[in-house]
């Protein structure tokens, strides 16, 4: 009841209207000793929870998603756990301890990893926040953006890459190596995903599955030109298939592909690819298979429009800034070339007087 400074409780028409008023009509009111200020609402009692308790509620809701995808956020719920253990409090947690988080994983891992985890921190306790069990998510404002390692990409050029096509062991590890180099595949899940009737010769087009991104709508397969260096890697692998294969990899290619999870299981073939690398007398380069489709991709660019080259390569322009595009020698070649020859001729003169 709303109640004057004369202590006379107002009549029930006027408490109705009273409830009614906004707030700043009824301050005006109080102000003016007419009635008594209203009072606050209670705030509903919420009983703080414990981060062991949310981590695992937060993995348990995750059910739904790829095993990959709950793998991931496991790692980064494991090392909150390690450093302030299963009891302390999520309102305890500062962001004085997501910066002690970051030194922790950095004491530990790569840089890379320790800012995937961070982020998938933050992602974490953004639930918490939008579950109102904590006011503020400790983790925002930081910095969590993945950046390429500048230091293991490499180009490989055409000559490089003829001298290991032309000692592969048969049909199909030319035809891997040609899809990587030259299609800008993932090795090994879209080629292993591959399969004959993907491969319209009268349309000059190759469509196969995406198994990275399946899970997202429109991105389940992507399509790319039979590229003139795949024509004659894709027919000396068509002669050498046996009659009625369904898939374009099939000696390489494990029999259990996926595991009970969908999630394609590890196979030996990046350390083959080495072995194959040594035998054309290179040194192996980091990530052999991922530099190959670098490549292609640094390369298309070259020649075709950017929105073109994203929908053949299967990710955007940011991603491939941050980890595939490189500055080559034929860059620094080209934009040193002068026709006349004039201002080479001139610096050469100089430099010998």
């Amino acid at each position: 009841a709303q109640v004057s400074r004369y202590g006379a409780t107002p009549a029930e028409n006027v408490a109705r209207w009273l409830a009614g008023l906004n707030d700043r009509d009824h301050k005006k009111l109080v102000k003016a000793g007419l009635v008594s200020p209203r009072e606050a609402p209670e705030a509903p009692e919420t009983q703080p929870e414990a981060l062991g308790e949310f981590l695992d509620q937060f993995i348990t809701k995750k059910a739904s998603v790829k095993q990959a995808t709950r793998t991931f956020y496991g790692h980064t719920v494991r090392n909150l756990k390690e450093l302030f253990g299963k009891e302390k409090l999520l309102s305890d947690i500062t962001q004085g301890d997501a910066d002690d988080f970051r030194e922790y994983l950095t004491s530990k891992y790569a840089e890379a990893t320790a800012n995937r985890r961070c982020g998938s921190a933050k992602t974490i306790f953004r639930s918490a926040t939008r579950h109102r069990l904590i006011a503020v998510n400790p983790f925002d404002g930081m910095k969590t953006t993945v950046r390429g390692n500048l230091s293991k990409r490499r180009m490989i050029d055409r000559d490089v890459t003829d001298r290991i096509l032309a000692v592969c062991p048969n049909a199909e590890w030319r035809l891997i190596v040609s899809l990587a180099r030259f299609g800008g595949m993932r090795i090994p899940s879209e080629a292993f995903m591959l399969r004959w009737s993907d491969i319209d010769w009268n349309r000059e087009r190759i469509r196969f599955r995406v198994p990275k991104t399946e899970h997202q709508p429109g991105h389940e397969e992507r399509e790319i030109p039979i590229f003139p260096e795949l024509v004659e890697p894709l027919l000396d692998a068509q002669e050498q298939a046996e009659r009625g294969s369904e898939f374009v990899i099939t000696k390489l290619r494990p029999k259990t592909l996926r595991d009970d999870a969908g999630n394609f299981r590890s196979t030996s073939l990046s350390t083959r690819f080495k072995q194959i690398i040594r035998r054309a007398g290179l040194e192996p380069w980091p990530k052999p298979f991922v530099n190959l489709r670098a490549s292609r991709d640094t390369e298309l660019r070259e020649s075709f429009p950017g929105h073109v080259v994203e929908a053949w390569i299967g990710h955007g322009d940011r991603i491939a800034k941050e980890h595939y595009l490189m500055v080559t020698d034929d860059h620094y070649r080209r934009a040193s070339e002068n026709r006349s020859g004039t201002a080479r001729n001139q610096a050469r003169i100089a430099s010998q007087s």
